[in-house]
């Protein structure tokens, strides 16, 4: 997750003391505020199919730039597709294919799309 610091708003403020001398009173002053704010993760992977479990539905992809593999659960919604945007089947995501993987934000862990990303051999018989 990405942090930046944005400048919100400048507010004047009146100075009024008594104790203040005559060349100061009346005089404004400004204060900033800043405020974090948090850009959302990106709501896509892109790397290379370790392993798909079919019993636990299970896809360990090595993603770009990550040292450990992710897991992602598949499910009966989770859209399977080739490079050309064609219906995959779960037998065509062997070990090695490159392969793009879609979730929902709220749900991480969960596949909502994976696509594999070039030209795919024939599904092992």
């Amino acid at each position: 997750m990405k942090i930046f610091a944005i400048l919100l708003l400048t507010v004047p403020l009146v100075m009024a003391q008594p104790s203040v001398p005559a060349a100061v009173t009346g005089n404004t002053a400004t204060t900033t505020t800043t405020s974090i704010v948090t850009t959302p993760a990106p709501n896509e992977v892109t790397g290379a199919i370790i392993s798909y479990n079919a019993t636990s539905t299970d896809l360990v992809v090595q993603v770009h730039d990550v040292t450990a593999p992710v897991t992602f659960r598949t499910t009966s919604w989770t859209a399977l597709v080739d490079y050309a945007n064609h219906p995959i089947t779960v037998s065509h995501l062997q070990p090695g294919l490159p392969v793009t993987v879609f979730f929902d934000p709220s749900k991480p862990t969960t596949a909502t799309k994976v696509v594999l990303r070039e030209q795919h051999a024939k599904p092992p018989k």
